[in-house]
């Protein structure tokens, strides 16, 4: 995406490929010629009785996709935030050119509907969920029930965040490009052994087990032994 911005007598004028790439120019005129920033802290935008003048400036990125959050930022900052903290970061993502967010609210509501779909109880997603500052070690199948379980107002309330947050990001047109997380299929739900008890789940052992186990499948190659972790 690239973008053009320029100011004369009080009137700034921004080009650019696209409506993200436009809303960067902006934010590159305001910060480089008016001397304000978007923060997380500071939001609040003061002009200048008359905008700066200034040449055509042109600016932009080579990169076609700009990723925005890991799964860890879902419980280390945002599991707290309202729809108003949401919608100022989603136009703080707009001003600073991000086409690529991780949009992950409401994962426990998809959860819930398919196991219950599938015959677990409450109970039994209950003794599952971890706490919301836990979710997305949950997500990634390390964890289970830590400081859980989610209150059912939390998890619907999440569910429709997440709709607000899809909804404002594709708005007319579309500026941002969210990638929405697959609900990984890593745990095995407490309730659903007591469903079904002569079914036996194999828990997988040290990464070093599976790793001989592999090799045992692939005969002919050799596995490098390094030995133990050594802590430096």
């Amino acid at each position: 995406d690239t973008f053009t911005y320029s100011c004369k007598d009080g009137v700034v004028t921004v080009k650019g490929e696209t409506d993200l790439a436009i809303c960067r120019g902006i934010y590159e005129y305001l910060k480089k010629h008016v001397h304000v920033m978007l923060t997380w802290a500071q939001r609040e935008i003061k002009l200048p009785a008359e905008l700066p003048s200034c040449d055509e400036t042109a600016g932009g990125t080579p990169h076609e996709f700009r990723l925005y959050y890991n799964i860890c930022a879902f419980g280390y900052t945002t599991p707290y935030w309202d729809w108003k903290r949401w919608e100022q970061e989603i136009d703080w993502m707009a001003f600073h050119g991000i086409n690529m967010p991780l949009a992950m609210k409401g994962q426990e509501a998809v959860m819930q509907k398919v196991w219950l779909k599938h015959g677990v109880s409450q109970q039994g997603i209950d003794e599952m969920f971890c706490g919301p500052a836990y979710g997305p070690w949950q997500w990634m199948g390390n964890i289970n029930n830590h400081n859980g379980p989610q209150p059912q107002e939390y998890i619907a309330k999440n569910a429709e965040l997440q709709k607000q947050c899809l909804k404002r990001m594709a708005a007319q047109p579309p500026l941002l490009g969210p990638r929405l997380q697959e609900v990984r299929g890593a745990w095995l739900a407490p309730g659903r052994r007591r469903q079904h008890p002569s079914r036996r789940p194999h828990r997988l052992g040290p990464l070093r087990q599976r790793l001989l186990l592999h090799h045992r499948r692939l005969p002919g190659r050799r596995l490098l032994d390094h030995g133990p972790l050594q802590h430096r």
